[in-house]
């Protein structure tokens, strides 16, 4: 804008849709121009199209967007070696992305990271693969044997440069074991969040059923307190922290209810409660899993995407830590996985990972969301990231 001869920036905000081609689509990074008025969506362009793209976050401060390409196959291996982190520099007119740098994870499909306060870390948890490599083994009895070895499952650290852009892979974390059900062949570490004092990193094993705190100390990550574990099969997913409160939150994909636990700093974790997903009229489906998972800046709501049926769950954060749930919300999309809050918390905005399709709801101040008719496109949207600038 124009301004008394004066070249003037108006705030804006971007949408940026991971598309991730595990399921099928084309890859890249849709671009979209969001008016926080209204909750529309408008497509500018698609980014780096060679990119099988999942999670996505964003660092308005340094002008970044980090993304993770989530697979198994690095392009300077004929086959493997694991996924990367890409950093991309935002235009701030246009939203266009630019790549600033990456970093190879050497280890299948990262699916989460988190920078710690001071911005010269992140944490990243990769999911590994699940495809087995047999070796045979000549045991003491002398009878030879078969061996299952599955990709490294790990917790990662890496060092930041001053401008944002990801430096070297310094430490790496890997978790071991397995739980019953039929995808949990290894461990598969699948988010690690950054608690709100700062001083704690915990991550979700979706395979091994675990929870687990990290301490960065040095250029070291050093678990702190004890490992939680789960009821074998829960096959934990996302993880939320109150931002007030000492409690945190997690999803899963083979358990149709939200866990709350208490936690310290120490690192030290306890069940508080379990919350149904489902109110009395709605019943989960054989493929019924919990996906995109958040909370509201004040900690007064989350909101779950659920798959199978394809609906939202709404729920109210207690004093206590538990949650009431408050509304369940059928949304018609084939495979709903991403969902994300509006910068101004006005609108949710969740994608159908096998349709395409891009849908609007808005906020109202008791938390529960209505339709706004509002819909877009994309190949294959698995992740949904807003940039304000």
């Amino acid at each position: 804008m124009i301004l008394n001869n004066r070249k003037v920036h108006v705030p804006k905000a971007f949408l940026y849709v991971s598309n991730w081609t595990h399921f099928g689509g084309q890859p890249g990074i849709g671009v979209f121009d969001f008016d926080e008025e209204t909750g529309s969506l408008r497509f500018i362009k698609m980014a780096n199209t060679g990119l099988s793209c999942g999670m996505s976050l964003a660092d308005p401060e340094n002008g970044l967007l980090y993304v993770a390409n989530e697979t198994e196959n690095n392009p300077v291996f004929r086959a493997g070696g694991g996924g990367r982190i890409y950093c991309f520099a935002v235009d701030p007119e246009t939203g266009s992305l630019t790549e600033s740098g990456h970093v190879d994870t050497l280890c299948p499909n990262p699916t989460y990271f988190s920078l710690d306060p001071s911005r010269k870390w992140m944490v990243a948890a990769n999911h590994s693969g699940g495809n087995p490599a047999t070796v045979i083994e000549h045991w003491e009895d002398g009878q030879y044997r078969a061996r299952l070895v599955y990709s490294d499952a790990a917790v990662e650290l890496f060092s930041v440069k001053e401008n944002g852009v990801l430096e070297a892979l310094v430490d790496v974390v890997k978790h071991t074991g397995n739980g019953p059900g039929r995808k949990q062949l290894c461990a598969h570490p699948h988010s690690a969040v950054l608690s709100p004092s700062g001083k704690l990193f915990a991550v979700a094993d979706k395979g091994n059923d675990t929870i687990r705190f990290y301490q960065i100390q040095g250029r070291k990550l050093v678990q702190k307190g004890h490992t939680y574990h789960l009821p074998a099969g829960s096959e934990a997913r996302y993880l939320l922290f109150h931002p007030t409160r000492p409690y945190f939150y997690v999803n899963h994909e083979h358990c149709n209810a939200v866990r709350c636990f208490r936690y310290t700093e120490e690192g030290e974790i306890e069940l508080q409660a379990e919350i149904g997903v489902f109110s009395e009229n709605i019943q989960a489906g054989p493929k019924g899993e919990g996906q995109g998972f958040r909370i509201t800046q004040d900690g007064k709501y989350i909101y779950m995407a659920y798959h199978d049926p394809c609906m939202i769950a709404v729920f109210r954060t207690e004093e206590d830590g538990t949650l009431t749930l408050l509304q369940n919300k059928m949304v018609p999309v084939e495979w709903l996985r991403g969902l994300t809050l509006s910068p101004d918390e006005r609108f949710l905005v969740v994608s159908g990972m096998t349709d395409g399709k891009i849908l609007v709801y808005q906020i109202h101040e008791d938390g529960l969301l209505t339709d706004t008719g509002i819909t877009a496109e994309q190949s294959a949207p698995a992740y949904l990231t807003f940039y304000r600038c």
